[in-house]
């Protein structure tokens, strides 16, 4: 016997009650405030010092592998972080593998956040030879003197490149948009 108009065809469920339309609109606001919920616990989780609730005033992002050798430049790409303080002193370390510092410099002209920001490394530029770094750890620090800082939750912006001297050329004989390799950089909270 055909369906009728208005009749599921085939097999019945007759336990199932189709839910009406206050239940539908339940549900759906249900699901839009536990999906709020969650985005606002990832992001409060992923970029405030866990447990204590504050901004931290250190945070190093470190490669998520060795850096390769034979590497002739290297950059960092990042966001920047919303500070608390806006007139706080902000700088950038980077430490070598063996502990010794590499290059340290005041970052100015960062007051607000979220800008993209890339931060280039190359042989003859301050920091000296890449090469000091190649089958190492690269840990790069942003720290603030005052107040705290709050970084973009999304990971895959903060990431390591490594470059070697071209026929084509460019800024120190590099093609600084042809990186050989990219590495996933970790966000560590120091404090």
């Amino acid at each position: 016997m055909p369906a009728k108009s208005g009749q599921a065809s085939g097999i019945e469920n007759p336990g199932f009650k189709k839910p009406g339309y206050f239940e539908v609109i339940k549900m759906k606001i249900t699901h839009i405030i536990s999906t709020s919920l969650f985005i606002l616990l990832l992001t409060a989780v992923g970029c405030t010092n866990r447990g204590t609730g504050k901004l931290p005033r250190q945070v190093t992002f470190h490669s998520a592998v060795e850096a390769p050798l034979g590497f002739d430049a290297w950059t960092f790409f990042w966001m920047a972080p919303h500070r608390s303080d806006p007139d706080s002193r902000m700088e950038a370390i980077v430490m070598q593998p063996d502990g010794k510092e590499y290059f340290r410099y005041a970052i100015t002209g960062l007051r607000g956040g979220g800008g993209s920001v890339r931060s280039d490394f190359i042989k003859d530029w301050p920091g000296g030879d890449p090469a000091t770094l190649a089958g190492g750890i690269v840990r790069f620090t942003l720290k603030v003197d005052r107040g705290g800082m709050n970084f973009y939750p999304d990971s895959s912006l903060y990431k390591f490149a490594f470059y070697t001297k071209s026929d084509s050329g460019g800024l120190g004989g590099i093609d600084w948009a042809k990186p050989f390799m990219y590495v996933p950089a970790i966000m560590e909270l120091n404090k």
